[in-house]
């Protein structure tokens, strides 16, 4: 390429291809442009030494957040986590960042990285999500497949489809009674035959 030709590119504006931005490299010798044409003529010199000036840039302004709309800046966000959630980090401050809805009431919450308000708002979550994927209020309900699982797995090992049905489980049962009641049932206790009783009586009322 002609020296003249070489002047002329020099003097243009470029337009860089990873970051968008206009450049100019008129500073730069014929030699080492006539070396590196491309390179040169394609890349601000930020994108070319791996600076990224488009996330040098975004960076360096201040913005408005649309929540609180304070002014805040950006300045210790890496390129990586800038350009995953872009309009996000450019939109919110850090300190609104912290502000989420819940996922099961929608109300506005201050967060530890949850995603519910509440714990009553966990537990209502919870029998949702068991109730969407598995038909019941919890993945341990009769007729899901992981009970289903375990009780095939007890009758293939033990004979039986319930712990209580275990011979030892029973003795300990029984044990228990008579240290805390005296009887080996519980129906035995007159404590309990009171209680029933006095149960009974107030349902006849009704």
């Amino acid at each position: 390429m002609n020296i003249d030709e070489l002047k002329r590119i020099r003097k243009m504006d470029h337009i860089c291809k990873d970051c968008g931005e206009s450049y100019n490299i008129k500073f730069v010798s014929n030699e080492i442009l006539n070396k590196n044409f491309v390179n040169l003529t394609t890349k601000c010199t930020d994108c070319r030494n791996g600076l990224n000036s488009r996330g040098s840039k975004i960076r360096a302004k201040e913005y408005i957040c649309k929540r609180c709309k304070n002014n805040f800046n950006i300045k210790t966000i890496s390129d990586k986590h800038l350009f995953e959630r872009l309009e996000f980090h450019t939109s919110i401050c850090s300190t609104c960042k912290k502000y989420k809805n819940c996922e099961n009431c929608n109300k506005e919450f201050h967060h530890h990285q949850n995603i519910t308000c509440s714990i009553e708002c966990a537990e209502e979550l919870k029998v949702k999500s068991f109730i969407k994927s598995q038909g019941k209020p919890h993945n341990f309900y009769k007729g899901t497949p992981s009970r289903d699982k375990w009780e095939n797995r007890l009758l293939e090992t033990e004979g039986i489809v319930n712990v209580f049905q275990r011979e030892s489980v029973k003795e300990k049962i029984k044990s228990t009674m008579m240290n805390n009641w005296g009887v080996e049932n519980c129906s035995q206790s007159k404590i309990i035959k009171r209680r029933k009783d006095i149960t009974f009586r107030k349902t006849l009322k009704k």
